[in-house]
Parts: structure tokens; C-alpha cells; sequence
């Protein structure tokens, strides 16, 4: 039978396990004095500045500087990693560039599913 024990902290918030109420006091409960919270515009909140710089880089909704990673075709990315796997994987644009070609006559856009692939040969 599992564990149905609701741990509660102050504010409200409500946990199935004890280690999740101890790392939401420790990170984002609201009621922990002395915390010292940095604060979006769009309302998110963090316990660290880093964290708070990385959400403005990355993902808030009012930001309209984010560093943004451009392709060929239109599409644009936060990380410079999503803009190569597009590139490798999805654009219309760069695919046929980049093709991982098997004896038999397959080809792939990614390495991993050539070799993939290619065990398939073996069976």
C-alpha cells in the first residue's frame, strides 16, 4: 500500500514526501523568513540570481531581448544545442545536407540511428 501521509508547509503547499517539503522550504516557500528572493517581472520567483538570469536568457515571457539562436528557415531557439539538433533532425532546409547513408540504401540525419540501424543487419 503506498505511503498517502500529506506533509504541509505553512503557506499551504501540499507533499506526498517529506524530502520534497524540506527542498520547497529550502528553495520556494514564500513563509521562510530571511530569504532573499529575486523576482521577475513576469511574476516567477527565485531563491538564487543565477537562476533568476537563466529564466530571463531562456524562458520568460516577457523578455523580448533573449539571446535567440536563428535558422535558415525561420525557426529560432534560447539554446544554441536546439538550433544543431533542428538543423540535424527537422530544418528543410539542412537536412539533405546531412545524411548518415547504409549499404543498403537507408540514410538518416542522426549517426546514432545508423548504428541503430545497422544492428538490425546483424539479426
Amino acid at each position: 500500500m503506498p505511503n498517502t501521509s500529506k506533509h504541509k508547509c505553512e503557506c499551504g503547499s501540499v507533499f506526498t514526501l517529506k524530502s520534497n517539503l524540506a527542498k520547497h522550504k529550502r528553495t520556494a516557500c514564500s513563509l521562510e523568513p530571511n530569504k532573499i528572493r529575486f523576482s521577475c517581472e513576469c511574476g516567477t520567483a527565485f531563491t538564487r540570481k543565477d537562476h533568476l538570469l537563466k529564466h530571463k536568457q531562456t524562458s520568460c515571457s516577457l523578455e523580448t531581448d533573449i539571446i535567440r539562436f536563428s535558422c535558415k528557415c525561420g525557426s529560432s531557439f534560447t539554446r544554441k544545442s536546439n538550433l544543431t539538433a533542428h538543423k540535424q533532425t527537422a530544418c528543410p532546409l539542412e537536412t539533405d545536407k546531412i545524411r548518415f547513408p547504409c549499404k543498403c540504401g537507408r540514410t538518416y540525419h542522426e549517426k546514432r540511428n545508423l548504428i541503430k540501424h545497422k544492428k538490425q543487419h546483424l539479426h
